[in-house]
Order: structure tokens, then sequence, then C-alpha cells
């Protein structure tokens, strides 16, 4: 007597489900959940959504700024004990030397400074806490998710009343 072995085969079945906004990579609000990449977040369990600042750290090119002021300081005012440095056939003396860091490390402070741009973020208020869920540099791109969570939050509160 022969016996048949049947491989069973799990069949996810998924429903219909409306989508509020995507982005189309990672970013999907539907009236049920946020989904950033892998991670889902169910809208019933947040209380708030709004749209996040973060501001650059701006403290190190600050620093760098200084030391260059620093630098410029003493050169211009002939702080250090005059030594002549040979470098190529240019003669530096370590007042002119440090003039001339000082500048340098002027320009890259000012240019850092001017590079760290303010973040958005998407956060979100949970019984966990208060996470930033997308984060950008596109304040239109934050918005938008924003609103179609807000949209969502709408929706729900709206089905319950019905």
């Amino acid at each position: 007597m022969e016996t048949t072995r049947f491989k069973v085969e799990k069949i996810k079945v998924m429903a219909y489900e409306s989508v509020i906004y995507s982005d189309g990579h990672e970013v999907k609000v539907t009236p049920e959940q946020l989904i950033v990449g892998n991670r889902h977040y169910k809208l019933n369990g947040v209380t708030r959504c709004q749209m996040y600042f973060i501001s650059p750290n701006r403290i190190p090119s600050i620093l760098v700024i200084i030391a260059g002021i620093f630098g410029i300081v003493t050169g211009s005012m002939k702080l250090m004990p005059v030594n002549v440095l040979l470098v190529g056939n240019i003669f530096f003396t370590s007042n002119k030397l440090c003039l001339v860091v000082g500048v340098l490390l002027g320009i890259i402070g000012v240019i850092w400074a001017a590079a760290k741009h303010v973040k958005y973020a998407v956060r979100i208020t949970t019984a966990e806490g208060e996470k930033n869920t997308v984060i950008s540099q596109q304040k239109d791109y934050i918005q938008q998710i924003v609103i179609a969570i807000n949209s969502a939050f709408t929706r729900a509160h709206s089905r319950k009343l019905v």
C-alpha cells in the first residue's frame, strides 16, 4: 500500500487596505497603521503626530571658528616668539604661520557651520513615549506624511462616531 505525502503550503491572504499616502519606497500610511520600512506602527496606539525640527549641532564648527580667530589675533599682534621656518622657497615666521592657520581654520569652520542643515522628523507619541519615525531634510516630504497620518486619525475618529 502506497502512502502519498502532500506538501501543505500556507497562503497569505492580504485584505484590501486603502492607502492614504505612499512615497513609493519605504513610507506608507493606511487608515490603520504607519509603515516605515519594516516597522509597523498601529495608529490606534498613537496619541499624537506632529512635525518636529531637529537643529544641527554647530558647537564643533563654532569651536573651530574660535580657534581660527585666536590664530588670527595671535599672528596679527605678533604674540608668538620669532622663529623662522623655511617651507619650500618661502620663509614663514611663527606669527605669519599662526595667521595663515587661523584664516584656514576660520574658513573651514564657516563652511562646516553652513553645511549643517535643519532636519525634520515625523514625531509620534505612543504609550512608550515619543519616537521620530521618519527623518529628512525635506520639509514638504515630512509635512505630507504628517498630514496623511492626521487624516487617518480623522477617518478613524469619524468611523467611531457613526
